[in-house]
């Protein structure tokens, strides 16, 4: 859950790009590394070879198995163009006018028994849509229906939220298949509850018919056009490059000039290569990561309230990272002493039943960080009593000192405070029954 958390933020496009540029140290050593290593390579082989002529049969040799390579990519290219010539020609769902497109919709939700701070709701809703797209329900339904498994597969569309199934059966000429859309979210619940006995409960949320532009039968459409077209261009490409290699090539000494030549060239490829791979690695790292990123995976998956975000920590003193800050939000930095009465001010202007609030976390050490003494003092002016304490889950005279007050504030740290551990927090300040005010970052 935490891993799938952290891959909706990579749907943001700068949010995407952030997280790659925050990796750049690992991005030009990676790409430093990959260029010395090929473009090295081929310059030694390169100078070992001088003043010998390439054999003509080795380059034969060659060439004739890469055309062998090509004819098998072409071949495999010519059956998934046939496939999709196939599926576009019968399949109903490609020939709706996606702008007057009729379908009806069952909605209905998933939600755990008995835990309601806690949910994996969303893994469940996520396998509906998996077993509904495998067709594991359509025979099922096609029995009791009289509808062809066939028209099933290619007329019933799945949507999931975050933990919220849609159903959509669009109608084609006098084919309705709202009959079995009813009769397909029975079998889904009735194989749900006998796989998961008394572990979710099941809430049909609304059924509706609906006709005119469907945005997501057009995107569905367009995706599987571009798909076909991606075929055909690719099998162009490799019948023209066929064509060229089947042309006889005449044998090219190797010289100085083209071992520099093509040692340039693999050094570009290294380089190119060793971005590539560095990006990737270094997007694993970020999903593996345990720790906080930023104050959105507070405010998003938990719904806590950001009293003071990572925009008016100060900047990182390094120019390339913090150019990298100023594409994800604007900075505003503050002095510990303008920090401590920004924060008082939005503290003293919540609405909270007592004048006394707990300020806990993880990752920081509470009672002697610098600016949340300073914040004590500035909420002291304001009539506001604030007490500082470690982590509810290490420390248990944080447990104590909380006892009787109502108002808890969470104070964690970016690439410090763990997410299981923040998790963790919440969940008990919740069973002790605080009003979780909400969270600063340090």
């Amino acid at each position: 859950m935490e891993i799938l958390n952290k891959m909706e933020g990579f749907f943001d496009f700068k949010d995407f790009i952030v997280r790659i540029l925050k990796r750049w140290r690992l991005i030009v050593v990676v790409a430093v590394i990959f260029t010395i290593a090929l473009g090295g390579i081929k310059y030694v082989t390169g100078i070992s070879n001088i003043g010998t002529e390439t054999s003509e049969e080795n380059d034969n040799n060659s060439t004739q198995s890469e055309i062998q390579n090509i004819k098998k990519s072409i071949k495999m290219l010519n059956k998934g163009v046939t496939r999709w010539d196939e599926y576009y020609s019968k399949s109903k769902l490609m020939h709706i006018d996606s702008y007057n497109a009729k379908y009806y919709s069952l909605v209905f939700n998933i939600s755990m028994t008995g835990n309601p701070y806690y949910s994996d709701a969303s893994t469940a809703a996520s396998n509906c849509k998996q077993n509904i797209e495998n067709g594991s329900y359509f025979e099922s339904v096609s029995e009791k229906t009289g509808v062809s498994v066939e028209d099933l597969k290619d007329l019933v569309l799945v949507n999931v939220g975050q933990s919220s199934v849609e159903i959509r059966g669009y109608k084609y000429d006098d084919l309705d298949l709202q009959g079995a859309i009813d009769q397909l979210y029975s079998i889904v619940v009735t194989d749900m509850e006998q796989r998961y006995p008394e572990k979710y409960q099941y809430e049909k949320m609304s059924s509706t018919e609906f006709t005119g532009k469907d945005e997501i039968l057009i995107a569905k459409q367009d995706t599987i056009i571009a798909n076909g077209e991606r075929y055909i261009s690719e099998l162009s490409s490799r019948q023209r490059v066929l064509a060229e290699m089947e042309e006889q090539t005449p044998v090219v000494e190797t010289t100085t000039s083209s071992v520099i030549s093509n040692t340039v060239k693999y050094a570009v490829v290294g380089c190119v290569g060793g971005i590539v791979v560095a990006i990737i690695l270094g997007l694993v790292l970020d999903l593996l990561n345990k720790t906080l990123s930023d104050e959105r995976e507070l405010k998003n998956e938990y719904g806590v309230k950001c009293l003071a975000g990572s925009n008016i920590l100060p900047k990182k003193k390094n120019r390339i990272d913090r150019w990298i800050e100023s594409i994800r939000c604007t900075k505003t930095p503050l002095e510990p002493e303008k920090w401590a009465e920004y924060v008082a001010t939005r503290i003293s202007q919540e609405n909270m039943d007592s004048r006394s609030v707990l300020l806990t976390g993880c990752g920081v050490n509470i009672v002697e960080e610098k600016k949340l003494l300073l914040l004590k003092d500035y909420l002291k002016k304001k009539n506001i009593n604030l007490i500082l304490a470690n982590s509810v889950i290490s420390d248990a005279s944080a447990l104590t000192q909380g006892e009787n007050v109502k108002n808890v504030i969470l104070a964690e740290r970016v690439g410090v405070s763990e997410v299981v551990l923040i998790n963790e927090e919440i969940e008990i300040i919740k069973g002790m029954d605080k009003n979780l005010v909400g969270f600063v970052l340090v």
